[in-house]
């Protein structure tokens, strides 16, 4: 069985099943609380922001508009990156869903509180003291 075939495990747990293709970005699909989970390791650059679009396109037209994007194996993002993350957001809630980010590493934090885009990508981390971290929906 070859790699874009094997069923693993994501990084917020659950099954997950490959979307995307191996390049520097690496995209795995799977559901927890509601949200489909992307799980993006490597760098979201200028090189692999077409492959994680055409992932995200292809998770919108199956009806899955809420997304929790998992970044903890993310190397890196630049600007471009960070773009297909707005626009990713932008997508999902024209669909009538959301998009929250989770296990961002500090210098993915930092670029986007520099950017000031934490509003348009609000992290499952920025919730209120008083809930469940894991919880991409503390409402629910």
């Amino acid at each position: 069985m070859g790699e874009e075939e094997q069923v693993r495990r994501g990084a917020l747990g659950g099954a997950t099943e490959r979307w995307g293709r191996v390049l520097g970005l690496v995209a795995d699909v799977g559901d927890r609380d509601g949200f489909s989970v992307l799980a993006v390791r490597g760098r979201l650059n200028m090189n692999s922001t077409d492959e994680f679009r055409g992932v995200v396109a292809e998770v919108l037209r199956a009806g899955r508009t809420r997304l929790l994007i998992d970044l903890q194996a993310a190397e890196s993002v630049d600007s471009t990156g960070l773009g297909a993350l707005i626009w990713a957001a932008t997508r999902a809630r024209r669909e009538g869903g959301d998009l929250r980010l989770a296990n961002a590493n500090a210098s993915v934090r930092k670029l986007l509180e520099l950017s000031n885009v934490t509003k348009a990508l609000p992290s499952i981390e920025q919730q209120d003291a008083g809930t469940d971290s894991t919880d991409p929906d503390p409402s629910a």
